[in-house]
């Protein structure tokens, strides 16, 4: 099953044909499925072919969906005091997250030194046991 926030979703402001750019997604979105104006189409950001998304929820880029994340969580990390440099290097080309990129002060809010950015909930559950 895939999760919902994987998917992108669009609502059809007219109908298919009537969009100019014959390249636009919407377009050819819309007429690959058969949609109408009003109508929602949704697909998943892509990496293998030419257009960059995808109907098939097989074809997702990881990539595309850690910059879109990424984007989302930038300024609320940097207002808690994480080093952000760090965390986007790791984030989008490491695929590590280290404790390094832990705020350097105490934030009112932010994880203890016992979680890290990757690893909080698992951490947390195992002090719990103890």
């Amino acid at each position: 099953m895939t999760d919902k926030i994987e998917l992108r979703r669009n609502r059809l402001s007219k109908n298919p044909e009537e969009y100019e750019n014959k390249n636009d997604r919407k377009r050819k979105i819309g007429l690959a499925v058969g949609a109408k104006k009003g109508d929602v189409i949704e697909y998943f950001e892509a990496d293998n072919n030419k257009e960059g998304y995808s109907l098939n929820s097989q074809d997702i880029s990881i990539k595309k969906y850690k910059i879109m994340l990424w984007k989302a969580i930038k300024d609320v990390l940097e207002i808690a005091g994480y080093d952000i440099a760090r965390l986007e290097r790791e984030l989008l080309f490491d695929n590590t997250i280290s404790h390094m990129a832990m705020p350097s002060r105490g934030v009112a809010g932010s994880m203890t030194p016992y979680t890290s950015f990757g690893s909080g909930a698992n951490q947390v559950a195992k002090n719990n046991r103890r």
